[in-house]
């Protein structure tokens, strides 16, 4: 019989401890997920894994304001991807637009690009997008012996290289872009070395225009007009041009000042065929008058003096006995 009480005195003992033991499990519970936590600590059982939840991904910085910390960087690294600049839209058929008629402003200057090295050098104005073709036979005309293309300068632009090919394409961004300046190519020039290229004929230069001015052997050319045949020439000083417009060629050329000058040599000339002639006519008449004027016969000498006339030296001579 005494054993009952000492058997309820322990079991009393044990509640209250599993009370307080409770009592501080479910303290800590509560900063470890309740009953998680509780769990854990009285069963030594891991609380149940958490259900991964999805997460939109976090766009990476575009640049760095600083280096970010070592421990950081070397767990995950950054890829920093540039834009490309010359990215163009795509259409639904696969093939990429074209330039529009829009695009080209007015003002809008071409250039050629020699492929090899990236030479890049000006050509002119372009009017029109149907004058494109034209532009770029001028420029395989320009450079014969290496493959070329044909960029376009936006009105403002100054710098060749800020040009932009046909397909959208920056000059800057090709893989020759001064590459010429770095460099020099094997096998890269428009003409071969110690050979003059082929001279274009004006029939088969798409590129004139009623009132171009093009050189000739004498001074320069006006364009009157195009025909089938070719274009039809005028010389620019008998071309009917305004006083301005002929000035203005005229300091490039100097065919007017040349004429000036032949004329006034040609004169020179024959001021100087002709004054011993009028020389000659004038001893013709003086002599005739002479003759007839002296007397008929011989007449006596009459002399001066007696003796040699006394000599007035003028000058000594240099020269000592």
């Amino acid at each position: 019989m005494p054993r009952r009480p000492l058997v309820a005195t322990a079991l009393l003992g044990l509640l209250i401890g599993l009370g307080a033991t409770s009592a501080a499990t479910m303290v800590r519970a509560s900063e470890r997920g309740l009953l998680n936590g509780l769990f854990e600590t009285i069963f030594g059982v891991g609380a149940p894994t958490p259900v991964p939840v999805a997460k939109p991904a976090s766009t990476p910085p575009r640049r760095y304001a600083a280096l970010p910390d070592a421990p950081r960087s070397a767990g995950h690294r950054l890829v920093q991807r540039t834009p490309r600049f010359d990215a163009r839209p795509v259409s639904a058929g696969g093939q990429e637009r074209s330039p529009s008629p829009a695009a080209f402003a007015a003002g809008t200057r071409t250039v050629c690009v020699r492929r090899c090295d990236g030479y890049v050098f000006p050509l002119g104005r372009l009017r029109s997008r149907t004058d494109l073709p034209i532009h770029a036979a001028a420029c395989a005309a320009a450079c014969p012996n290496a493959t070329t293309d044909l960029f376009t300068l936006a009105p403002g632009r100054s710098e060749l290289d800020q040009a932009v090919g046909l397909d959208g394409r920056a000059y800057r961004r090709t893989a020759s872009a001064h590459l010429f300046r770095r460099i020099r190519v094997e096998n890269c020039a428009c003409q071969p070395p110690g050979v003059a290229g082929p001279l274009m004929t004006l029939a088969a230069d798409r590129t004139l225009r009623p009132g171009d001015v093009v050189g000739s052997e004498e001074g320069a050319d006006l364009v009157a007009g195009l025909s089938p045949k070719g274009p039809v020439l005028v010389d620019y000083r008998i071309a009917a041009l305004g006083r301005q417009r002929r000035d203005a060629i005229e300091d490039r050329v100097g065919a007017l000042r040349r004429d000036a000058a032949r004329l006034a040599f040609r004169e020179v000339l024959r001021a100087a065929r002709t004054e011993p002639r009028r020389l000659r006519v004038a001893e013709a008449q003086i002599m005739p008058a002479r003759i007839d004027a002296a007397p008929a016969g011989f007449a006596p000498v009459a002399a001066r003096g007696e003796g040699f006339a006394p000599v007035r030296v003028v000058s000594p001579s240099p020269f000592g006995r």
